[in-house]
């Protein structure tokens, strides 16, 4: 008869895996928000029509006579 070895001991314990999984998850979330984000924005910048340019003002005002 042949008997069982137990598995070996990682260290790893189910709350450190499960740790690490939601750290991931959350990782993942957060690049998921910066990609809707993103989107959006070049959404809303194609929509916007061009405005004309606007004429730079001068350094200096005008001198009064």
């Amino acid at each position: 008869m042949t008997t069982r070895r137990p598995a070996p001991n990682t260290g790893s314990t189910f709350r450190e895996r499960l740790g690490v999984y939601l750290v991931g998850v959350a990782l993942g979330c957060l690049i998921l928000g910066m990609f809707w984000s993103a989107r959006k924005r070049a959404a809303q910048q194609q929509a916007q029509p061009a405005s004309p340019p606007v004429a730079p003002m001068p350094a200096t005002p005008p001198a009064n006579p």
